[in-house]
């Protein structure tokens, strides 16, 4: 049986609410369930995520730092990650806090010593016999680049695997692109600069890296990393067709819903919706535009805005009217696929493939987006969604679908997603690939 170490900044659970956390809980828990795999997580979690945690009910051991939770701890954080969320060329480079960072490096040192310890007591081995190695490393997100060296100390065979949820290098890029003030867009050149170096860097030294489109693969090539251990897979997405359990879940909660999704059903007005994990600032970023950019130009029609996700943040509370409705955490989000006019992404920050897009997608819900909004996703625009670059060219196909003189394109949508994606498919062939290492 092979010996995995998979290592992760964010603790994965059923129902995690963020897109990269579904993925890693769908091929950490999948890759366990294949067989011959005996697979330990070392990750941090936030205080509320404790009682959430069901690794071991899957047959998965694991170990957790807190690193959020509690005046003190959250006091300690911050004033710990001042420098690396700062300092432009900090050594870091904006992958990771120094918080986090330090935490991980801990578990890394504090797990090897009990690694070995154990295994050598459980093979009867002398003080100075050589314990069993740990045959695999996978290391989810970027940031988990920068703890090769410590992994390297301590498990100098294994073999390394970086989960890449998206190219960081390029989304940071898009940062500094889009800042119009010459002094910070300087500032955010040198992160970007400090960022890429040290994540190709990384890359470098990896056995293999796991990509979610093609589109992020022939830009890691581009970037001089060697094709051969570059592998595409897809992300996980909740499929709300009717094939997927999603969707068969959504039908089975149409009778049992909450007071607000019972007022969005009953609302005779049609409404765009936004929806995401709205703690992460291209969402909030995202939403913005839709109230302040798209929805004034659509003042004198009854359509009304949803705005749905977790969310720490009440930036976006003051917006609230008549028209505008921020949800927050909503149970069923298919609710709001299949009853809104339309979903709306205005998209001007991030990078990789956008798990709410492919959701709204298998939904039959008529997207309208952007490059960005549908980056690494294969689907025809003006067949299977509205491509949209400005202002201008939501509103004018918000108000065609609203009048009827355009067609929605659901129904070509959820098509797409049957072709495209399956997700068993894309577990087995996973797996097939760690056991190739």
């Amino acid at each position: 049986m092979k010996k995995v170490l998979w290592i992760s900044p964010s603790v994965p659970y059923d129902n995690v609410p963020h897109g990269g956390g579904k993925t890693q809980n769908f091929y950490l828990k999948k890759l366990k369930a294949s067989g011959g795999y005996d697979i330990h997580l070392l990750t941090l979690a936030r205080q509320d995520e404790i009682n959430k945690i069901d690794l071991d009910s899957y047959g998965i051991t694991y170990s957790y730092r807190l690193y959020e939770g509690g005046a003190l701890r959250n006091t300690y954080r911050k004033v710990r990650n001042a420098g690396s969320a700062l300092l432009p060329r900090h050594r870091l480079g904006h992958l990771i806090m120094s918080y986090e960072y330090g935490l991980l490096r801990e578990m890394i040192g504090d797990y090897a010593k009990s690694f070995i310890e154990n295994s050598k007591e459980e093979a009867g081995f002398g003080e100075n016999a050589i314990p069993p190695k740990v045959d695999i490393v996978i290391l989810e997100w970027t940031g988990m680049l920068l703890l090769i060296p410590e992994i390297k100390k301590y498990f100098p065979e294994a073999k390394i695997v970086c989960m890449e949820e998206d190219v960081f290098f390029q989304r940071l890029g898009r940062q500094y692109r889009s800042e119009k003030n010459l002094f910070k867009k300087r500032y955010f050149y040198d992160i970007y600069r400090t960022g890429k170096k040290l994540e190709l860097s990384g890359l470098a030294k990896c056995d293999k890296i796991v990509v979610y489109s093609t589109k992020d693969r022939d830009l890691l090539e581009k970037s001089q990393i060697d094709s051969d251990r570059i592998y595409v897979t897809a992300p996980y997405y909740d499929n709300y067709g009717l094939s997927g359990e999603s969707g068969v879940l959504h039908q089975r909660k149409t009778e049992v819903k909450s007071e607000t999704e019972n007022e969005v059903m009953s609302n005779p007005h049609p409404f765009i919706m936004f929806y995401g994990a709205m703690f992460r600032p291209e969402n909030i970023d995202c939403a913005k535009r839709l109230i302040e950019g798209i929805m004034p130009a659509l003042k004198n029609t009854d359509i009304e805005l949803e705005i749905v996700g977790k969310t720490n943040d009440d930036s976006l509370k003051k917006y609230e009217s008549d028209k505008i409705h921020i949800r927050g955490f909503v149970e069923d989000v298919g609710t709001y696929f299949k009853r809104c006019l339309c979903f709306a992404a205005p998209l001007a920050q991030g990078a990789g493939i956008k798990i709410k897009t492919l959701e709204a997608l298998s939904a039959g819900t008529t997207v309208l987006t952007n490059e960005i909004g549908m980056e690494g996703i294969p689907a025809s625009a003006g067949k299977d969604y509205y491509h949209c670059r400005s202002v201008s060219d939501y509103t004018n196909t918000i108000i065609g679908l609203y009048m009827g003189s355009k067609k929605p394109t659901g129904e070509n949508a959820a098509r797409f997603m049957e072709e495209t994606y399956n997700l068993d498919r894309n577990a087995s062939e996973f797996a097939e690939m760690i056991e190739d290492l």
